[in-house]
């Protein structure tokens, strides 16, 4: 290597856990948010029931997650070419503590065809189902049933 290129190699920090998912999250636009999914790719969360179909459902549902995690960290990421699993711990509401997983399903062409996202503890999953419900109502479709358990 010649001290030029050493450099560079030095200065480009290999891939952490979820930056690829972290760079579809901060799409600019609806278009290129949904260039990495199949138009029929759904979302199932331990805060909802049922699917939320489509990119924008899934805009929709991850820009409302934005305001509510006070801090958000992948921890772990496992691949296998069809699927890659993401681990994450942060805090939400006064930084209370949660964690999860969330679990990427790809398609033959590499396009995203499935979400599916889990939060834990349980009264941590129910308090971020109310808070999405606030926010997003209706909008993800009939299929999305949300928690309505009081904490």
């Amino acid at each position: 290597m010649t001290p030029n290129s050493d450099q560079a190699a030095r200065a480009a920090p290999p891939p952490g856990p979820g930056d690829a998912w972290r760079a579809v999250l901060r799409s600019a636009t609806a278009a290129e948010f949904a260039a990495a999914f199949r138009a029929d790719v759904f979302l199932e969360a331990t805060v909802f029931n049922g699917r939320a179909i489509g990119p924008d459902a899934l805009r929709a549902f991850f820009g409302a997650t934005r305001d509510m995690y006070d801090s958000i960290a992948f921890t772990a990421q496992l691949d296998d070419g069809w699927q890659t699993l993401l681990t994450w711990q942060g805090g939400a509401f006064g930084n209370r503590p949660l964690h999860g997983a969330t679990l990427l399903r790809y398609d033959a062409h590499g396009l995203i065809a499935g979400v599916t996202l889990f939060h834990a503890p349980l009264d941590m999953a129910l308090a971020c189902s109310a808070y999405l419900r606030r926010q997003l109502g209706d909008s993800l479709g009939r299929e999305v049933d949300w928690h309505t358990t009081p904490l």
